[in-house]
């Protein structure tokens, strides 16, 4: 195409106006601008790449978004040529949007110029224009994939969980027609989207389809850490800890993020001991002064144990269901609850209410620097935690191993009145009162309190030995944080 045809046809349709799905080639050469991306060969497109429009500039950010084959380039308007729209009259010169049917090239300003065209001589050189171009099958699934995520980001922005079911439909459906050939040559790839698929899925509560889509990323990219902590989470919520703990061991012969199959935080933050799930109480003084000071905490739990739970959605009163909204973190501790009740009245951390048991809070101000420090930086709690009989907690990991909990026993059961124990990967412990147990909470833990009786601990959270630093700990939060914001990430946008 002239330049002078491609200004002509710009004139009368208006760049602002050439719509999602035309096709056009580019005058420049195109690069894949990708983080860990650059540099690839066969990600540079030559001059007169033929790719069609994704996305317009309203949409994207005030250029044109350009898809080609598995990718998607951004490109200025100047910097390619639109199939053409009107053309020059072949027996005239006058500008002329009619086209011959047959051969697509010639363009005539009216009926009456075609058909004398005809009769002159084009009739002799008209051959049938060559049929569209299908796309093979590797790239018609790529064009599905791309139309299903215009859809995603769309229902995101609309906050519409049917569309977000629709676009999860249409991407299953691409990657289902992805051909086995590009399967082999982009695993990694596709193993990022089947990790999208399923974690998406799994947060719509459509825990079947995920399974099958997270179990796929791990199989087509076994040493994607990312693939692997979502799969073996999802099992481990849907209550298959065997299959957890078998993503795990082959996680850990692999070398790939854990240490211990019993061990499965999503943030593993390295340290140089051994991972262990139950500790010493005497390897921590400040336990064994607590444990001296359990009647001061006793008398401050009896007074707080008569007033009634606060309503649920009120963040009033002493008592709380865990997950509740009295407090920003630990929101989701609610959804381990299997039976019975878990409350807590919070001393320390985000939500607390020191003054419900002010000596306690001075003996943990006084003695326990590095459960207090854990409290304000926001990353821990101290909570009377109270359960109810009947409760079960089912098993769980927590999401990183930067801290330590400690219970110290206030009211248990009596012995031979039921189930009352708590399980650290394989071992079983049992509370008593005055005594405090120690163990590390990013290991598979499950409680019981089957018994007709309530039982009370003082739970503390606190640094892991080994993050005795200041340096240490703020290392250890912005890992965290930057796991939290990969997982977001990976929910959010669709690997292209």
């Amino acid at each position: 195409m002239s330049a002078g045809s491609v200004s002509s046809s710009l004139a009368v349709l208006g760049m602002a106006c050439v719509p999602v799905g035309a096709w056009v080639r580019t005058r420049v050469v195109l690069e894949a601008d990708a983080a860990g991306l650059e540099g690839r060969s066969d990600l540079r497109l030559p001059i007169g790449t033929r790719g069609q429009v994704h996305e317009t500039p309203d949409a994207n950010g005030g250029v044109f978004s350009i898809a080609v084959g598995m990718n998607v380039y951004d490109i200025q308007a100047d910097e390619f040529e639109i199939e053409r729209l009107e053309g020059t009259c072949a027996l005239c010169a006058l500008p002329g949007t009619l086209r011959c049917s047959r051969c697509r090239a010639a363009f005539y300003c009216g009926r009456e110029h075609q058909s004398a065209d005809w009769r002159l001589g084009h009739r002799h050189g008209c051959k049938p224009a060559a049929p569209s171009r299908q796309p093979p099958p590797s790239e018609a699934s790529e064009l599905a994939w791309l139309a299903a995520a215009k859809l995603w980001l769309c229902a995101l922005r609309e906050s519409s969980s049917e569309g977000l079911e629709a676009a999860l439909a249409e991407f299953a459906r691409a990657l289902d027609a992805t051909p086995l050939a590009f399967r082999a040559a982009h695993a990694q790839l596709l193993a990022r989207r089947h990790l999208f698929l399923g974690a998406s899925l799994l947060d719509l509560g459509k825990a079947s389809s995920a399974l099958a889509s997270l179990r796929l990323a791990v199989e087509l990219a076994p040493a994607d850490a990312a693939a692997v902590v979502e799969y073996s989470l999802a099992l481990e919520q849907q209550g298959d800890l065997e299959g957890a703990r078998a993503v795990a061991r082959e996680a850990v012969a692999r070398g790939v993020q854990w240490r211990n199959e019993w061990q499965r935080p999503g943030t593993l933050v390295p340290l140089s001991a051994a991972p262990k799930g139950v500790w010493e109480t005497a390897d921590f003084g400040w336990l064994r002064l607590l444990e001296a000071q359990c009647a001061e905490v006793q008398l401050e739990l009896d007074a707080l144990l008569p007033q009634r739970q606060s309503s649920r959605g009120s963040a009033e009163g002493a008592w709380h269901a865990v997950g509740g909204v009295h407090r920003e973190m630990g929101q989701h501790d609610g959804s381990v609850v299997d039976s019975g009740a878990w409350r807590e009245a919070v001393l320390l951390g985000t939500g607390a209410r020191p003054q419900l048991a002010p000596r306690t809070v001075a003996l943990l101000r006084a003695h326990a620097p590095a459960a207090v420090d854990l409290c304000e930086r926001g990353a821990g709690e101290v909570i009377l935690s109270v359960l109810a009989p009947g409760t079960h907690i089912r098993a769980h990991c927590a999401p990183s191993n930067l801290r330590l909990t400690a219970h110290l026993g206030l009211r248990v059961p009596p012995s031979g009145s039921g189930r009352c124990e708590l399980r650290v990967g394989a071992r079983t412990l049992r509370w008593e009162e005055g005594r405090a147990l120690v163990f590390d909470d990013s290991f598979e833990h499950e409680v019981f309190n089957l018994t007709a009786h309530t039982r009370v601990v003082l739970l503390i959270r606190f640094w892991h030995p080994e993050l005795a630093t200041d340096d240490a700990r703020d290392a250890a939060l912005r890992q965290a944080a930057d796991h939290a914001h990969a997982c977001w990430q990976i929910r959010h946008h669709p690997p292209r």
